[in-house]
C-alpha cells in the first residue's frame, strides 16, 4: 500500500543578511527629517533592536541607510499601495535606493500632512501607521510603511508631535523587518501598551516594546545600550549641505540621498518595474481603540481603525493586522485564523492523558 503524505515540508526561506531601513520625505514638508535621522541613528547604533532583537528573526544587524527627500508632495489622499508605486517610481528615476537582493528592505514613509493614506489620521478611532510588505521591485521584496507628519488625531494618546512620530516609526519599522524575514505575526500590535524611552546622546525618544521570534506576545524591551556610535552624525550627504546628520557619501547613492549603503534603481523612461498588490496588498497598522485591526474590502485601506472595530465590518484580507498605539489588540486576516502560541502542544498533551486514562479503565 502507497502511504499518502500528509503534508509537505515547508520550504525552508533564508534569513536577509541584515535589515536596512531607509526614511523617505518629500520637500513639501520634511521639517522632521531631523528627528529621524537621530532617532533611527539611534535605535539602530545604540539600542538593543540590532542584534539583540533583529538577530531573533536571523538579522545580525539592523543599519540605518539615511534619509531622502524626493520632490514635491504626495496626492491628497491615496492608498499605501499608491504609496508603495511612488517609491518604485523613485527607484527607477534613481532617486532612491532601490531594495537589495538578501536584504530586508525597509522604507518608512513621513508623509506630508496634507495627504491622507487610507483611512490613516481621519479621527480618534482611525489608525496612527500602516505598512505593507508584500511588494517587490524587480524581484526584491520591501516592505512599505506610512507614518503622517503633523499632528495624527490618534487617540489623543501622545503629549508631542515627536513622541507619535518616533513610537510610530519604530512599531512600522519592527512589523516590516521581521515580517521580510519570516515572522508569520506582528511584532508591534500585542505590545502597544508596554511603551519604552531610548537614549542616546542626551535625547529621548519613545518607543514600544516588540515581540521577539517567541510570538506575538513575547514583549521585549528595547534598551539603550550607551554606544558612542550612536553620538556620531555622518558628514552631509548633498554637496549644498541640504542636511546636517546624514551619511557620508557612497556610489550607490542617488543624489540627494542620505545612505550608509544600498543599491539604486537605474533610470527608466518606461513604466515602474515594481510590483504592489494593491488589490490584495497585506498591510499592518497601528490602529484603534478596540479594534480587531481588520480592514474594509479594499486591501490599502487596512489600517485598523474604524473598520476593524465595527461588529460585522468586513473581515480583513490575507496577511492584514491592525492595532493600537494605545490599546492591546487581536490579530485579524491571516493571523487572524492561526492557532494561537502553544495550542498544537496543549492539544497534544490533552490527547495523550485521554488515551492513558483509556488504557488505565481497560486495564492494558
Amino acid at each position: 500500500m502507497v502511504c499518502g503524505v500528509l503534508s509537505a515540508a515547508p520550504a525552508v526561506r533564508a534569513a536577509p543578511s541584515r535589515g536596512e531601513i531607509h526614511a523617505v520625505f518629500w520637500s513639501a514638508e520634511a521639517d522632521e527629517r531631523p528627528l529621524a535621522d537621530n532617532f533611527f541613528r539611534c535605535l539602530t547604533r545604540g539600542t538593543s533592536f540590532s542584534g539583540g532583537w533583529s538577530g531573533e528573526f536571523g538579522m545580525p544587524t539592523v543599519v540605518y541607510d539615511g534619509s531622502v527627500v524626493l520632490p514635491g508632495t504626495t496626492p491628497a489622499r491615496l492608498s499605501l499601495g499608491a504609496l508603495a508605486q511612488l517609491l518604485i517610481q523613485a527607484f527607477d528615476k534613481g532617486e532612491l535606493p532601490a531594495p537589495v537582493s538578501g536584504v530586508a528592505n525597509e522604507y518608512i514613509s513621513f508623509t506630508p500632512s496634507t495627504s491622507i493614506v487610507g483611512n490613516l489620521c481621519t479621527g480618534p478611532t482611525a489608525g496612527c501607521g500602516e505598512h505593507n510588505w508584500r511588494n517587490t521591485y524587480k524581484g526584491v521584496s520591501f516592505d512599505v510603511a506610512s507614518v503622517p507628519l503633523g499632528k495624527c488625531n490618534c487617540h489623543n494618546m501622545w503629549d508631542s508631535e515627536s513622541k507619535k512620530t518616533t513610537e510610530v516609526a519604530e512599531h512600522e519599522t519592527g512589523e516590516g523587518l521581521a515580517r521580510l524575514a519570516g515572522a508569520g505575526f506582528e511584532t508591534g500590535d500585542r505590545c502597544e501598551l508596554l511603551k519604552e524611552n531610548l537614549t542616546c546622546c542626551g535625547n529621548s525618544y519613545q518607543v514600544q516594546q516588540l515581540a521577539g521570534a517567541r510570538g506575538a506576545t513575547s514583549c521585549e524591551p528595547i534598551n539603550s545600550s550607551g554606544n558612542p556610535a550612536a553620538c556620531m552624525a555622518d558628514a552631509p550627504a548633498d554637496a549644498g549641505g541640504q542636511d546636517s546628520g546624514t551619511s557620508p557619501a557612497d556610489a550607490r547613492r542617488p543624489s540627494g540621498a542620505s545612505s550608509d549603503g544600498s543599491s539604486g534603481g537605474p533610470a527608466s523612461d518606461g513604466a515602474p518595474s515594481g510590483t504592489v498588490y494593491s488589490d490584495a496588498s497585506p498591510g499592518t497598522s497601528i490602529g484603534a481603540p478596540g479594534a480587531n485591526g481588520g480592514s474594509g474590502a479594499v486591501a490599502d485601506a487596512g489600517v485598523g481603525g474604524k473598520e476593524g472595530g465595527v461588529p460585522g465590518a468586513p473581515a480583513a484580507a490575507p496577511g492584514m493586522n491592525g492595532g493600537c498605539a494605545c490599546r492591546t489588540v487581536a490579530h485579524a486576516g491571516a493571523d487572524r485564523s492561526e492557532l494561537p502560541e502553544g495550542a498544537l502542544a496543549a492539544i497534544g498533551g490533552l490527547a495523550f492523558l485521554i488515551a492513558r486514562r483509556r488504557r488505565r479503565s481497560t486495564g492494558a
